[in-house]
Order: structure tokens, then C-alpha cells, then sequence
């Protein structure tokens, strides 16, 4: 008599981490960063613990980061032992607060003028396109973004807003663009649609330049469309500001940043063209 195994039926996630953890506010950040969709088992790719590393390490303690990770990395761990599937393959080297290297990705000028060119296909490619546009222009976070009224565009026509994350004001010129893509009515979407989406977008615009990325210790290379995220826009802000020389301090303040040494992990570009009051030096 053959005996076949029985591939285990998948609980909801949410349910079966609160009940195996006892542990709800931990879900619940995990449910925040997934824009507050619950969160599957399909959701838990690379991409998706990467960006809630960052995510988390921003809204709680280091030592509660780290209580945190260890806690999560515990239940997948028993979770693929039990038979659970997931699509995370580095969820141990991801879900850390420890400082690895990393190196990301971003779109240059060039590169956004072509996403702004694109003629979205869908609702969804709309709000998403929108929201990542924002992001590069402003360097805003969505939860700032989405509160923008013009009450918060003063006469000269400056962005002016307090940043939740940090309760810190930042002032930047905003762009034309930028007014008219917040008017656009833009739907919620998963994290998982949000990048899948994007990445389509950039695909179709060509934005395929080789690049090489490193995400919790761990070197990838591809065409550069592969790894754009949720955090690019930000990225992209802040690099392209760097290479056109604008001060870190600015930028940082341009951002929202309490502190330039959160700006640093933002500028991704390996190299800026030294002003020729600098290149003195080297000759």
C-alpha cells in the first residue's frame, strides 16, 4: 500500500504568525509596510524583506529591530520546516539590523524622462507611475505625499511639509509635474503589484543599462529595470541631486531627514565630476 504524503494547506499568514508568536504588533508593522493589505505568503519575496528591513530600522529601536528580525526569521524558518512555501530564499541575510553592504540602484535624468513619457496601459500602471514620479521629484515618502494639499505650496511656489516619520519640516522647489500627478486619483496597491508593475514600466522603457546590486551581502547583476523598488524614487532623488552638486545638508533638509547620515544611504552614484577648483589639487 502506497502511503502519499498530504502537502500541508497554508493557514492566512497574519493569523498563523500572531498564533504562533503571540506577537501582533510585529504583524502589524508588517501589515504597515504592506500598505495596510494583508500581507500572504506570497508576498515574502527577497525584494519584500529587503524593503521592510529598511522600513522597520526607521520605525522602531535598533535593539527592537533586532528583537523584531530575530522573531520573524525564527517563524519563516519553522514555517518552511513545517512545509510552507514562501518565495524568500535570503530571508535570514535580509531580515537583519546589522550593517551590510549594499549597494542599490537608480534612474538617472534620462531614464525619468522616459517614465514620464510613458503612456500608462492600465489604473493601476497610472497610480503607480504617479506615485513613483513623486517620489524621484520630491523625494517624499508616500505617507507625506499623499497629505499634500496647497496649503503646502507657499507663494514662491516651494513644497513645504512636516515629515511623519522624522517630525522634521523640509522645503524643496516643486516641480510642475509633481502638482499635476498628485491631482491624478491614484488607487492602493500591494507591495508585490507596486514593484512588478514599475519594473514592467521601466522594462518598456528600455531602462536596461547593466548594473551591478548588492542587497544583505549579496552581489547581483542584471539589467537595471530588475532591481528598481519602492525605495528608487527616493534613491534617484537624492543621487540625481548629488551629481548635479547640490550639497548633502540641502538635500538632507529637502528630504526630510532629521540627520544628513540618513541622506548617505540614499546616494548610490559612484563617481561625481569634481569642479575644476578641485581638480587643481591633482595636478
Amino acid at each position: 500500500m502506497t502511503i502519499f504524503s498530504r502537502k500541508p494547506k497554508q493557514p492566512d499568514l497574519g493569523d498563523y504568525f500572531i498564533r504562533k508568536t503571540g506577537l501582533a504588533q510585529i504583524y502589524n508593522k508588517m501589515l504597515a509596510y504592506n500598505a495596510g493589505v494583508p500581507v500572504s505568503w506570497d508576498d515574502l519575496t527577497d525584494q519584500w524583506c529587503d524593503g521592510f528591513a529598511d522600513f522597520l530600522k526607521g520605525e522602531v529601536s535598533k535593539s527592537s529591530a533586532a528583537t523584531y528580525f530575530a522573531v520573524i526569521r525564527n517563524f519563516l524558518s519553522a514555517a518552511r520546516k513545517a512545509g510552507y512555501n514562501f518565495p524568500a530564499q535570503n530571508y535570514k541575510e535580509l531580515l537583519t539590523s546589522k550593517k551590510d553592504k549594499t549597494v542599490k540602484t537608480y534612474l538617472n535624468l534620462d531614464e525619468l524622462k522616459r517614465l514620464e513619457e510613458y503612456e500608462p496601459q492600465n489604473e493601476t500602471e497610472r497610480s503607480v507611475r504617479a506615485n513613483f514620479l513623486i517620489s524621484a521629484y520630491t523625494g517624499m515618502r508616500k505617507s507625506d505625499f499623499c497629505k499634500i494639499t496647497r496649503d503646502n505650496v507657499d507663494e514662491d511656489g516651494n513644497l513645504i511639509y512636516i515629515s511623519e516619520k522624522t517630525n522634521t519640516k523640509a522645503a524643496l522647489p516643486l516641480k510642475p509635474l509633481v502638482w499635476e500627478l498628485l491631482a491624478i486619483p491614484r488607487k492602493e496597491v500591494t507591495l508585490t503589484t507596486y514593484i512588478n508593475t514599475l519594473r514592467r514600466m521601466c522594462k518598456a522603457c528600455c531602462i536596461d543599462s547593466l548594473v551591478q546590486v548588492i542587497h544583505g551581502g549579496i552581489k547581483r547583476s542584471g539589467e537595471k529595470w530588475e532591481f528598481v523598488s519602492s525605495h528608487t524614487g527616493r534613491i534617484s532623488f537624492a543621487t540625481n541631486l548629488h551629481l548635479l552638486g547640490l550639497d548633502i545638508f540641502t538635500i538632507s533638509r529637502m528630504m526630510g531627514h532629521s540627520d544628513s547620515k540618513m541622506t548617505e544611504s540614499y546616494i548610490c552614484a559612484e563617481k561625481r565630476e569634481l569642479p575644476d577648483t578641485v581638480k587643481i589639487y591633482f595636478k
